[in-house]
């Protein structure tokens, strides 16, 4: 097994890892409908913090956006992190907020570590040498080769034809091309039973 050539991006978060230095970090706290919490301030600045330490995984241009929303007797987290062609998202729902952030994080290190090793070819000890919110980390057992294949056109649609054509086959998402806009979207099933939409853009 030949290791790939690091890139001038790869040989910065590898010495960020190695020396535990902080990259460039920009976070943007939304906090919505959380009237009924005791002190909103001093949540959002826990999760700031908290959110803050991951930035240690990142080198330059990391980007999160956190939501807090109730919804009923709930309290939704919604973390969103972006990087140069990576994505973690991590949402939870419970009856405390604080809690919440608890069981994000971990999910939100996991995903983060499992792309950084797999992607950058680094060694697994370099990245779980000083883990911020996860126990342990051991690799997933599972083969995560695609094992299956689909092609298929896509016809035009309007939106409401896309729900019923979701119904229909009662599939989690289906992939459709908007009638009215030309672009390519991807409408979801939600927890709640509503629906989501993912427009694509080039």
């Amino acid at each position: 097994f030949k290791s790939k050539k690091l890139s001038p991006e790869d040989l910065e978060y590898k010495r960020l890892l190695q020396k535990g230095l902080k990259g460039t970090y920009d976070i943007t706290c939304k906090v919505e409908n959380l009237d009924s919490i005791a002190g909103p301030n001093e949540l959002k600045s826990i999760i700031e913090k908290k959110v803050g330490k991951l930035d240690k995984y990142f080198g330059k241009g990391a980007n999160c956006k956190v939501v807090c929303k109730k919804e009923g007797n709930m309290f939704k987290l919604e973390i969103n992190i972006s990087s140069k062609n990576s994505f973690f998202r991590s949402e939870v729902i419970g009856e405390n907020m604080y809690n919440n952030l608890d069981i994000a994080l971990p999910k939100l290190e996991k995903q983060i570590i499992k792309f950084k090793e797999k992607k950058q070819d680094l060694k697994l000890s370099d990245v779980v040498s000083n883990l911020l919110y996860l126990d342990e980390f051991k690799e997933d057992e599972v083969n995560s080769k695609i094992s299956k294949r689909k092609s298929f056109n896509l016809d035009p649609i309007t939106e409401d034809d896309a729900i019923f054509m979701l119904e229909a086959i009662d599939h989690d998402f289906y992939v459709f091309l908007n009638a009215e806009t030309g672009k390519v979207n991807i409408l979801y099933r939600r927890k709640n039973g509503e629906y989501g939409l993912i427009e694509v853009n080039k």
